[in-house]
């Protein structure tokens, strides 16, 4: 029995060190273009254009597409694994941001809005800016009220991962949403908040794609338990 527990520990270890190599791995590549951006707004070196972060159709842009891409074949097989077909709502999430992001769905709502309603904007924002706002509102609540109908009917591993890919839901839309709006609206554009928004975004997508990826080895038996760290957070201080 002492060696069968030796042998699942040893079991166990490798796993997490797997887990930690590929967290790595994404985290590695992840910093390798923010330093190749920063590299090129220094030298304006043109044949390192396509490494900036702000590049529409850049390499950075790319790999974030991959990232999603990822993200959606993992809950795909975490669903046919688990046979838990509630995961489709995180999958038309993701789905929702690679398409978004890959056709620049926003903008051309924002565009046409602007096209179609006239007013002045607030602070510095332009018509386009609050219409893709808007857009960005209107998909991402009918999308959470599909993931949180399932999350009400979910059994308890469900409802654990969906609060921890919430999570990391909630802080990109912070990053791709809220500071976007603030650089925009205050005029900071020289303050490097849409390096701060780009990098925020990359790295929080490489966490979602490490923790759906553990979640599909594990199959479904892991989570993190944010809700639980947060709150020993704030009860410490």
């Amino acid at each position: 029995m002492l060696k069968i527990r030796e042998s699942i520990q040893q079991q166990k270890g490798k796993i997490e060190f797997n887990f930690a190599i590929f967290l790595f791995l994404l985290l590695s590549a992840d910093f390798i273009f923010m330093v190749m951006h920063v590299y090129y707004k220094l030298t304006h070196d043109m044949q390192c254009s396509l490494f900036c972060l702000t590049t529409d159709r850049g390499y950075a842009e790319f790999f974030q597409y991959l990232k999603y891409s990822w993200i959606i074949i993992l809950l795909a097989y975490i669903l046919l694994r688990t046979k838990t077909p509630k995961y489709l709502s995180w999958i038309l999430l993701f789905a929702f941001f690679l398409f978004n992001d890959a056709f620049q769905l926003h903008h051309l709502f924002g565009s046409a809005f602007s096209r179609n309603f006239t007013f002045d904007p607030p602070l510095d924002l332009r018509q386009s800016d609050v219409g893709a706002f808007v857009y960005i509102i209107l998909c991402g609540l009918a999308l959470m009220g599909i993931v949180f109908w399932t999350y009400m009917r979910g059994d308890e591993n469900y409802r654990k991962h969906s609060i921890d890919i919430g999570f990391f839901v909630m802080l990109v839309f912070f990053f791709g949403a809220v500071v976007d709006i603030i650089h925009v609206a205050f005029s900071l554009h020289g303050m490097g908040l849409n390096f701060f928004e780009e990098a925020g975004e990359m790295v929080i997508m490489s966490l979602i794609l490490w923790y759906v990826y553990m979640l599909s080895v594990s199959r479904g038996a892991f989570y993190l338990n944010i809700m639980g760290f947060l709150r020993g957070l704030f009860s410490r201080s």
